[in-house]
């Protein structure tokens, strides 16, 4: 089976207005003659079934639970980007497009993520229609912010719980397609199989969790919503239950995985006291950009925030040092067996570094790292340097991963330098 990413062809701006515009049209009249089946009801499965039945098509939802809740849409906490441009800083669709492909290393399919740029502002005005309660401005216009790695602000949200609300937006819309009958809700099944008809999903197999009864379902178009597979790693954000058995179901089938080697982790959720943490532990991406607090050097200075110059808002860094306790960073390497493990940088707030950073000696930090093992720290080339004694990774997989690639070098060959006097010097 050959790869095809089924994109249309024709210049990136107009290839999807083009192919919508070329797809056959279903008659309204017609709708109610068509059942699809949605197999899953988080964020996407719930939207996907509403919007469906909304249309006037009739839907069998399938729920693992005992009723749609907790989908781990619900940790998305920081806010969905649009490019609506309220606040007339030159966003643009382009813009948001630009932004995302080259927060993704360019990597991404340009056309999809065209695409999403596109819609983007339609997905914000269904969830408003769907009661999610966004911030909105003193006018009432939905309010936005900055995020790390955007140039302006385009990220709408809902105080810190922007992914529940989403959620109980699209329960509720779900819900009410139930109540009126043109959704049926199926909850406790496992999908077992998916049904193919001269190449086409057709249908699945489930499993009656309850009775345990294997049942089979047909429809003209099947959807599957079950998540993402980020539980395939050891430490993850996912719920239990993200255990991708249904994509996995599909795959066999001669579905394809997109990127598979992408999976999304949080850098905030690296455990602190316990494995179990990373479940626990989570950070707004909104930190990085907004969350950011600004204060004056001197108390009680009277000028207007812009009027401050940046070289005396520095102490906010001096009441880091009285809360900071340490800072963790991984980088994630190949092993031997083909898995992944993380090399781990530890830097902790001990005399020598909280002296470094109140006088903004911050590039000797790194110094301070590597001659603080005794006090539980270590950098990235450390790290690797034992995960390769241990036989766990290559010599060339730790190299690529290094921060100082020469000296990883030179580590390997019996060659150590001492980096203790370049950190008070």
């Amino acid at each position: 089976m050959a790869l095809d990413g089924h994109i249309p062809s024709g210049p990136l701006a107009e290839k999807w207005e083009k192919h919508q515009f070329e797809l056959k049209l279903v008659n309204p009249a017609n709708k109610r003659k068509h059942n699809v089946i949605v197999v899953g009801t988080g964020l996407a499965g719930a939207s996907a079934a509403a919007t469906l039945a909304e249309l006037g098509y009739n839907v069998l939802s399938f729920c693992l639970q005992d009723s749609p809740r907790r989908a781990h849409s619900i940790a998305a906490q920081g806010g969905i980007n649009a490019a609506k441009n309220y606040q007339n800083d030159g966003d643009s669709i382009y813009r948001l497009f630009y932004d995302t492909i080259k927060g993704g290393d360019y990597r991404a399919r340009e056309a999809n993520v065209y695409r999403l740029a596109q819609i983007s502002s339609h997905i914000i005005d269904q969830c408003a229609a769907q009661g999610v309660p966004f911030a909105r401005e003193y006018g009432g216009t939905l309010a936005n912010r900055s995020f790390g790695g955007a140039q302006v602000s385009r990220t709408f949200y809902a105080r810190g719980q922007t992914g529940q609300q989403l959620l109980l937006g699209a329960y509720s819309a779900l819900m009410r397609q139930v109540e009126i009958g043109k959704v049926t809700l199926l909850p406790r099944r496992e999908m077992l199989e998916l049904v193919m008809v001269d190449d086409k999903a057709r249908g699945i197999v489930v499993r009656n969790l309850i009775s345990g009864e294997m049942e089979r379902y047909v429809a003209d178009a099947v959807i599957i919503a079950t998540g993402g597979y980020g539980n395939a790693f050891f430490l993850s954000t996912n719920a239990k239950a993200c255990n991708v058995t249904a994509t996995w179901r599909a795959h066999r089938k001669g579905a394809f995985f997109a990127n598979p080697s992408f999976t999304q982790i949080h850098p905030t959720c690296i455990p602190v006291s316990g494995n179990y943490q990373s479940k626990l532990t989570l950070m707004s991406e909104s930190l990085r950009n907004d969350g950011r607090v600004w204060v004056p050097k001197v108390q009680k200075d009277q000028r207007a925030p812009e009027q401050i110059p940046a070289d005396e808002r520095d102490s906010v860094r001096k009441q880091m040092i009285g809360t900071l306790k340490a800072i963790i960073v991984q980088r994630m390497a190949v092993r031997k067996d083909g898995g992944v493990i993380p090399a781990i940088e530890i830097m902790i707030n001990t005399p020598t570094v909280s002296k470094l950073i109140n006088e903004n000696r911050l590039e000797k930090l790194h110094a301070a790292i590597e001659t603080g093992t005794d006090d539980g720290m270590q950098n990235f080339n450390q790290s690797l340097f034992q995960l390769v004694k241990d036989e766990i990774i290559t010599k060339e997989e730790a190299l690529e991963k290094a921060t100082n690639a020469q000296a990883l070098e030179m580590n390997f060959k019996g060659i150590f330098l001492s980096e203790g006097s370049r950190i008070l010097n």
